[in-house]
């Protein structure tokens, strides 16, 4: 397992929506259509099947072999991982045929999109929070009389960490950053336009 986890470029115990986002990073990088270096198919085939096996492997589905019926005596566990493996690599291969545009309308692909954007989404609104509740919190409350400093040094540290989460999510959201580049885009041609 620890081979298909530095396949995806992660390390130690992992959850479902970190090997989804880096299932999806990498496939974005490696698949065939995009990426023209000679190696990117076997490169996307691996991809595929560290995906597929772990996926199935979080899921539970590799948590208990079942002996074969006919070969109850001679059952190993390295087989049964050795052909788990095997399907995981057949998947995969049906996966690599594909064309990019049919990849990325793939429910795979688009169950890893959904759970990347929805936790990106559930970051920036905390993010937000942090530098909007102080801000409220002053205009209601006021400065604390018996220790205006400490009041105004904790505003500062929850709104400088909440803006430099939110820089960081909008910075790495493609969704995001490309509006914001396209906005910034028109606006600033519009100044030298006119």
């Amino acid at each position: 397992m620890d081979e298909y986890l530095k396949i995806l470029g992660l390390s130690g115990e992992v959850s479902v929506s970190q090997i989804k986002k880096a299932y999806r990073q990498m496939a974005k990088i490696y698949h065939p259509d995009i990426n023209k270096s000679p190696n990117a198919h076997e490169l996307f085939l691996l991809i595929n099947e560290a995906y597929i096996f772990l996926i199935n492997y979080k899921a539970g589905k590799y948590n208990e072999p079942k002996p074969n019926a006919n070969k109850n005596d001679d059952f190993s566990y390295e087989e049964w991982i050795k052909k788990e493996k095997a399907r995981a690599k057949a998947k995969a291969a049906y996966h690599a045929k594909q064309k990019y545009e049919v990849f990325i309308n793939s429910k795979t692909y688009k169950s890893a999109m959904l759970v990347n954007v929805f936790s990106d989404y559930v970051f920036l609104s905390l993010a937000l929070i942090m530098i909007i509740v102080p801000f409220v919190m002053l205009f209601e409350r006021g400065l604390d009389t018996k220790s205006p400093l400490t009041t105004i040094i904790v505003m500062f540290f929850s709104i400088l960490v909440g803006s430099v989460m939110t820089f960081f999510i909008v910075r790495y959201n493609n969704f995001m950053w490309k509006k914001i580049k396209y906005l910034s885009n028109k606006l600033f041609k519009k100044n030298y336009v006119s």
